[in-house]
């Protein structure tokens, strides 16, 4: 993933037994976007290198009107996975 970002993106260092956590993964990211000269442009360049980004941005759309949480509460409701949505949104610190 490192790639693409900038040259000055360091990825925490990983071993097989050891799989990255993928909070930090995802701070990481929004670290370096808004820490860049560009941040939408830098967004932009991320969400078009992860496989299904722009997928997920058109979710987040259709499902929650531009807001990630509930889009995510609203398309789980859809899939009648409200009880393990809650329990994600718990584990995040994000409860309602």
């Amino acid at each position: 993933m490192a790639s693409i970002l900038s040259n000055n993106y360091s990825q925490p260092t990983q071993t097989a037994s050891q799989p990255q956590d993928p909070m930090a993964t995802i701070n990481s990211l929004i670290e370096q976007v808004m820490r860049s000269g560009d941040p939408k442009a830098t967004f932009n360049q991320v969400v078009n290198n992860i496989q299904g980004g722009q997928n997920a941005l058109d979710l987040i759309q259709q499902y929650g009107n531009g807001d990630p949480k509930a889009a995510f509460m609203n398309y789980a409701a859809q899939q009648g996975r409200n009880a393990l949505a809650q329990q994600i949104m718990s584990s995040m610190g994000l409860s309602k």
